[in-house]
């Protein structure tokens, strides 16, 4: 993951198979939720509280086409940070990538590339660019290649598990997780671009 920044500490790679979560499962309950009595078969399902300043109806809808691509995408394809259709609306917020050896970011933040993408946002992705994660655990911001990668097996630990809408400005998400505590920064970098800001996450 040249220029990305990203790396695994133990706890954090996990192998698919131990999560015991098959994907097509996962793919159903975007589409239509869990099965009137589906009970999780990990540590347990964490309710995630949005509020929007658009409307929640679209903002679910905007994370679940995401998030249908992204987990359409095979491990293959993962591993190499690659995945097609993804929005314009989402693909504006990636930084392009910094030179293979920079691995903080640092040299990054000088680069004109940097200059030519901070200058092209708006004001409100400045503002998430510079709260959400990975800043602050890394320097630079998520490149494309970076985000989809940590959407691969030894990476992730939730799991979508259901939405609801509770009013025009409200929603909350539910995921499944392997365990306490979890890493949760895709989602919650694609939840806030896509137009909701995180109230409480009750896990």
């Amino acid at each position: 993951m040249a220029g990305s920044g990203l790396s695994l500490t133990g706890g954090q790679r996990r192998r698919w198979e131990d999560c015991r979560v098959d994907r097509a499962d996962e793919l159903r309950r975007l589409d239509s939720g869990p099965r009137p009595g589906e009970r999780s078969g990990l540590a347990g399902v964490v309710e995630i509280r949005l509020e929007t300043g658009v409307d929640a109806d679209l903002v679910i809808h905007r994370v679940k086409d995401v998030l249908r691509i992204v987990l359409s995408t095979t491990e293959e394809e993962l591993e190499r940070g690659e995945a097609s259709g993804l929005p314009d609306w989402l693909m504006e917020t990636f930084a392009p990538n910094g030179p293979e050896d920079d691995l903080d970011g640092r040299l990054w933040w000088a680069s004109p590339e940097r200059e030519k993408w901070w200058g092209g946002l708006s004001s409100r992705t400045r503002r998430l660019v510079t709260t959400y994660t990975p800043w602050r655990e890394w320097y630079a911001p998520y490149t494309l290649d970076a985000w989809v990668y940590s959407f691969s097996e030894e990476f992730r630990t939730w799991f979508w598990w259901d939405a609801r809408v509770d009013g025009p400005d409200r929603a909350s998400v539910f995921i499944e997780v392997d365990g306490w505590p979890y890493s949760w920064f895709q989602l919650e970098w694609l939840l806030a671009v896509a137009g909701a800001d995180v109230v409480d996450n009750l896990g």
